[in-house]
């Protein structure tokens, strides 16, 4: 059994992982988080988040994955008293 109280159920809406240093088009990604309180069943929270990757020669720094770490953590640490 597990102790969770929580569960963080992300869905992606789009992913557009381009090569923006050759095509001068920026990644994209949308996702939705739901946070869903395990004992109860209901919804704690919703966030979509929708980003777009600057042009960059470091192009690994901007893939659609890596755009979501300092919004999301940013998210967590907003939300976390109602967790």
């Amino acid at each position: 059994k597990h102790n969770s109280s929580i569960l963080v159920v992300p869905q992606i809406i789009l992913w557009e992982d381009r090569n923006t240093f050759w095509s001068g088009k920026p990644d994209k990604i949308t996702i939705i988080l739901e946070i869903i309180n395990v004992q109860t069943g209901k919804k704690i929270a919703t966030k979509k988040f929708k980003l777009i990757s600057n042009w960059s020669l470091n192009s690994e720094s901007n893939k659609p994955e890596n755009l979501l770490i300092k919004p999301v953590s940013k998210y967590f640490s907003k939300i976390k008293s109602q967790l």
